[in-house]
């Protein structure tokens, strides 16, 4: 390949359509990665009419050399650049954060994204409905300044903008890419939670973060002492929910670990949610904060000999009071009460 600086001169001036030019000099043309085939070159920049053609001679080391373009008269001269382009259609609650720009939508329409694919245009386009009357999807909600144990790189930051007023970030200039340096240093990168779920099966992963740059959009995560993942999201400058996809969970107690991998990383909330909706503004209530509003129900039932419970499936043959102790809609707990009266009469 021959690197063409448009910005670089030495005695020849500037390369135009149709010259002939040779010598130990630098010429000026349009910037770009020229690329070579048979002697003849070429261009990728999309803004020539057709393309450009430039045809090499190598005389010797120091003088190697003798560049021709000639305007090309015709496209049948070229390979012919075709236009590419797709098409999205999704809903979202309040706003939606696009892919393939990172922009962050709240209003319905139609949004295009024009890029470039190999010199060729691309045209992205989005067709959006924003519901703003949506309900935060069912599953459970952890603050993250609320973990059981907080490492020292993880420094807790007051912003009115975060769920509860406050969030984590990642020392700046720090990084820990390499899991081979892990050794000795867990207890300072790392964040723990400890949460309850109802059913073991497959529930979705959504983080709200502020991921401004490519150098601070990632962190590694695992699931019941599993595998460690290692979680890329897309560039945001504000605070947003991003869904990772699924991972598996247990009925009962199950153990979140997050661990440092790029400073200025911002971590305000994560979720476990039954269905693929994405939470919106600041979630739901978090069960891991003293801010957590417990709800409660209570029942009184007469039965002869025998009652099964529709909240937990139980058989009781006893007259008595009995509870179940689950977790709400929320993420908050919540309490089942059943006065019970069997009567043995037959």
């Amino acid at each position: 390949n021959m690197i063409v600086d448009g910005a670089a001169s030495q005695g020849g001036g500037a390369i135009t359509s149709g010259g002939v030019y040779s010598g130990n000099q630098y010429y000026q043309t349009t910037p770009g990665i020229y690329s070579h085939s048979s002697d003849v070159i070429h261009s990728t920049d999309p803004t020539a009419t057709y393309c450009d053609l430039v045809f090499t001679t190598d005389n010797y080391t120091n003088n190697p050399w003798t560049i021709t373009i000639p305007k090309v008269l015709s496209p049948s001269q070229c390979v012919p650049c075709n236009p590419t382009s797709s098409l999205v259609t999704d809903t979202a609650c309040f706003s939606y954060v696009w892919s393939v720009n990172g922009q962050s939508y709240t209003t319905s329409g139609t949004y295009t994204d024009i890029s470039n694919i190999n010199g060729c245009t691309h045209t992205d386009s989005l067709i959006l409905t924003i519901n703003n009357n949506c309900s935060q999807p069912t599953g459970v909600y952890l603050e993250a300044e609320c973990a059981e144990s907080i490492g020292a790189y993880w420094i807790e930051t007051n912003d009115v903008n975060a769920s509860s007023g406050k969030y984590l970030v990642a020392q700046s200039g720090v990084w820990n890419t390499d899991s081979s340096n892990w050794n000795g240093t867990y207890g300072q990168l790392a964040l723990t939670y400890n949460f309850n779920v109802n059913t073991t099966g497959v529930y979705y992963f959504n983080a709200r973060v502020i991921t401004s740059t490519v150098s601070s959009d990632s962190f590694w995560f695992r699931i019941n002492g599993g595998t460690w993942v290692y979680w890329d999201i897309l560039e945001s400058n504000s605070l947003a929910w991003f869904q990772y996809g699924t991972v598996s969970l247990q009925s009962g107690a199950n153990l979140l670990e997050i661990y440092f991998r790029e400073g200025d990383f911002v971590l305000d909330k994560v979720s476990f949610n039954a269905s693929n909706a994405i939470p919106f503004n600041m979630g739901g209530n978090a069960s891991n904060c003293n801010n957590c509003s417990p709800t409660s129900s209570s029942q009184s039932i007469s039965s002869c000999q025998s009652y099964v419970w529709s909240v937990n499936g139980q058989t009781y043959t006893i007259s008595g009071t009995y509870t179940d102790v689950s977790t709400n809609g929320n993420g908050c707990t919540h309490t089942d009460s059943l006065v019970l009266t069997i009567s043995n009469i037959t």
